[in-house]
C-alpha cells in the first residue's frame, strides 16, 4: 500500500476495537460501548506473503480517531486510578496519531486521553504482536494526588509525571513506584517554587 491507499470514516464498534485498534491505541483493549469513526492514510505498508518466519509487516502512516467514545478497559481503568478517577468515567479519543509497525511491534505517538476540560493523559510507546506493552504515560498531577492543599494545587497546575507501563494488553502494569518517586520530587520542587514566589512577593 502507498500514499494513494486510505481508509475514510470507517465506523467502529467493540469488535473492531478489540481485534484491531487495541494494538494501535491499547487503551481500547476490552473497552465497552465503543462508538465513533476512524480514518487512516499510509506512507508505506508492506505485508509479506509466504517466505520464512522472519519476514514481517512494515507500516508507516497516520490514524485519525474521530470522536471515539468508550468505557474504560484494563489500561483505561489503570490510568484513571492513577489520577483519582473511577473506572466508570467515560473516555474519548479525538485526534490523529502517528503509526509505525516494524520488528513485530506496533509503535504510536500522539495519543491523548482527556480527563477533564483542563487535563489529559498522553500515551506513547509500542505494543508487541505478543501483546506485551512498552508504554509511557504522561500523567497530570491532580487534586486527588495532592490532597486538599489549595496552594499546592495551584502551583502544580499543568505539571505531568512520566509513568512507565509494562505488562500486557489484558494485564497492564503501571510502575507506581516510579510514580510515587516522581511525585515526591515534583512536590519538593513545587514547595521550593512556592517559597521563592512568597519571598519575592
Amino acid at each position: 500500500l502507498g500514499p494513494e491507499s486510505s481508509i475514510v470514516d470507517a465506523l467502529i464498534n467493540d469488535e473492531v476495537s478489540q481485534k484491531v485498534l487495541s494494538f494501535i491505541a491499547p487503551i481500547l483493549e476490552e473497552a465497552t460501548q465503543v462508538h465513533g469513526r476512524v480514518s487512516a492514510s499510509f506512507d508505506r505498508a508492506e505485508f509479506p506473503i509466504g517466505g520464512d518466519d522472519g519476514r514481517t509487516m512494515t507500516v508507516n502512516g497516520n490514524i485519525v480517531f474521530n470522536d471515539v467514545v468508550f468505557g474504560a478497559g484494563p489500561l483505561g481503568g489503570e490510568l484513571l486510578s492513577l489520577v483519582g478517577k473511577g473506572p466508570q468515567t467515560a473516555l474519548r479519543i479525538h485526534q490523529p496519531i502517528q503509526l509505525a509497525i516494524a520488528n513485530r511491534r506496533i509503535s504510536q505517538s500522539g495519543l491523548e486521553i482527556p480527563i477533564n476540560q483542563e487535563t489529559k493523559i498522553t500515551i506513547r510507546g509500542s505494543v508487541g504482536f505478543d501483546e506485551t506493552l512498552a508504554l509511557r504515560a504522561d500523567v497530570p498531577i491532580t487534586n486527588a494526588m495532592l490532597g486538599r492543599d489549595k496552594v499546592l494545587q495551584d502551583l502544580a497546575a499543568g505539571t505531568t509525571i512520566p509513568v512507565p507501563i509494562g505488562g500486557t494488553l489484558t494485564h497492564p502494569k503501571a510502575d507506581r513506584r516510579a510514580l510515587g518517586a516522581a511525585l515526591k520530587e515534583v512536590t519538593r520542587s513545587i514547595f521550593k517554587r512556592g517559597a521563592e514566589q512568597e519571598a519575592t512577593e
